[in-house]
This record gives C-alpha cells, sequence and structure tokens, in this order.
C-alpha cells in the first residue's frame, strides 16, 4: 500500500488462519483489500467526525 500497489489477494490470505474456498476467495479477498484501504485511508487523510 506505501508504494501505491494493492496487495496481492494471496498474500492476504496467507494472513488468514482458513484459507478460504476457491468459490469465494475473489469475494472475501477483495473485501478484506477494500477495509484494509479504508482503514490506512483513515492515517492519511485524517479523522473527521
Amino acid at each position: 500500500m506505501y508504494n501505491g500497489q494493492e496487495p496481492i489477494r494471496q498474500d492476504v490470505f496467507k494472513c488468514l488462519e482458513n484459507r478460504p474456498s476457491i468459490l469465494k476467495a475473489r469475494e472475501i479477498g477483495e473485501r478484506i483489500i477494500l477495509k484494509i484501504k479504508k482503514f490506512i485511508d483513515v492515517f492519511v487523510t485524517g479523522m473527521t467526525g
């Protein structure tokens, strides 16, 4: 994320205890990457409220 590239989905799956099934891997991987982006964005743009 720091160099402007998204993490590779396979690397994200290595961090999980249980790898998702082949049928759900894409959906779950994209959802995790989106949440990572949102989490990092809070620290880049700051918290508002």
